[in-house]
């Protein structure tokens, strides 16, 4: 028979008037007799006489992970010695169950870590450092005898999140001298105190990093960025010096122009245009280079950048030059005052186009009757075309009214 939490208690309100006598002991020994391991908790909880050293022997063969680490609480809690449950945990062989036995008061931790060093649990060896007097140092010297670089930048990146004292010198060594491009690069940008430079210059001379494999460093405010910006040049690639000038400015004493030449360079119009956002970018330079490109479609987005009359001037007669409707509607629709609206008008009308003529009926500035006029005159020409006959007097009134 089990015996319960009620039992318990009146076994204690006994025990208090008449000590620890023979009916205390039968009932004790009967529970360790029958193995009755929830009975023992019970009683263990509740009778302040229980005799701890018996229960203690009598839950080192306890085969319940859980109810032996719950005995151990119990008994830490009461200063009693919880080595010989230690020792049936650890005899179990499982990690998660020896971890759980490392927050028990009285249970030495390092033993307990030991015992998941010999099962090889990685996972459970990372949770060990979160439990106050664990030995550092001898996980680190774990991981760095293994083979298993990406493990000990792990580590290193987990032991300084957690603020433990762990030589980063000596595991970079390490992982330089046994990993590979990306575990160095990772370890670079991961663990705090690690040097990043040192790392930066393995990759690009001892491994030969390509330039994709550089640009990563650009992510942490320690890298070397006038190497990165060395390698940049030296590739002459317009994509990662606009990156570099757009998106790490912020984190490093970017040089904008040299970025900048590099870009103008590629005769790549779109990049060009692009750095024309950048904050420092000579807008002239890039103006000038777009013009070189010929490239209508980013030649008339200068307008939003330029400010210079002789820009806007070329601007503007090369758009008109093109004879591309669209990109003279482009003008004058976000014009803001920098171009000849009329001028632009005018060669819209000439071109002919109907949907430019219309997108721009609205904007400020246009002669929105001689749109309008000129509108009225293409359709009219194409129903003579269609019809192959002049419109009715009436129809020409129509006109006439309509343009008025």
């Amino acid at each position: 028979m089990s015996l319960s939490n009620q039992d318990a208690i009146l076994l204690n309100e006994y025990s208090s008037k008449y000590g620890r006598d023979e009916k205390i002991v039968k009932v004790e020994q009967s529970i360790i007799e029958s193995k009755d391991y929830n009975s023992a908790m019970i009683y263990a909880s509740h009778v302040n006489v229980a005799d701890f050293n018996e229960l203690i022997s009598l839950f080192t063969s306890c085969p319940f992970g859980h109810l032996l680490i719950s005995f151990a609480s119990l008994c830490g809690q009461r200063n009693y010695n919880v080595r010989p449950l230690q020792d049936a945990i650890i005899s179990m062989g499982n990690p998660s169950l020896i971890h759980r036995f490392a927050y028990v008061k009285g249970a030495d931790v390092n033993a307990l870590l030991k015992a998941v060093f010999q099962l090889g649990d990685y996972d459970t060896i990372f949770r060990f450092l979160k439990i106050n007097g664990v030995d550092v140092s001898s996980i680190e010297d774990y991981f760095i005898i293994r083979d298993e670089i990406s493990i000990l930048c792990r580590f290193a990146e987990e032991a300084q999140n957690l603020d433990l004292d762990v030589n980063v010198r000596k595991i970079q060594e390490v992982v330089l001298s046994r990993g590979d491009i990306n575990t160095a690069i990772d370890f670079a940008l991961n663990v705090r105190d690690a040097d990043v430079k040192a790392c930066q210059d393995y990759v690009e001379n001892a491994c030969g990093g390509s330039l994709d494999d550089l640009m990563r460093f650009a992510e942490h405010p320690g890298a070397d960025i006038k190497a990165i910006e060395r390698a940049i040049i030296n590739a002459q690639d317009p994509v990662y010096a606009y990156i570099l000038a757009s998106q790490y400015s912020d984190k490093h004493c970017v040089d904008i122009l040299a970025m900048q030449e590099v870009v103008i360079n590629s005769g790549n119009s779109e990049y060009i245009q692009k750095f024309c956002n950048i904050e420092g970018a000579d807008i002239h330079a890039l103006t000038q280079a777009i013009l070189k490109t010929g490239n209508i479609k980013y030649i008339p987005k200068l307008i939003f950048y330029t400010t210079d009359a002789n820009d806007l001037k070329q601007i503007q007669d090369f758009v008109i030059s093109s004879g591309s409707p669209y990109a003279m509607s482009e003008l004058v629709l976000f014009h803001k005052g920098k171009v000849d609206v009329k001028l632009l008008q005018d060669a819209i009308i000439d071109s002919g186009n109907l949907d430019c003529m219309n997108l721009i009926m609205s904007r400020r500035g246009v002669n929105r009757r001689k749109i309008k006029k000129a509108i009225k005159a293409i359709e009219v020409d194409r129903i003579i075309k269609k019809t192959n006959k002049k419109p009715t007097i009436e129809e020409s009134v129509d006109e006439i009214i309509s343009n008025l």
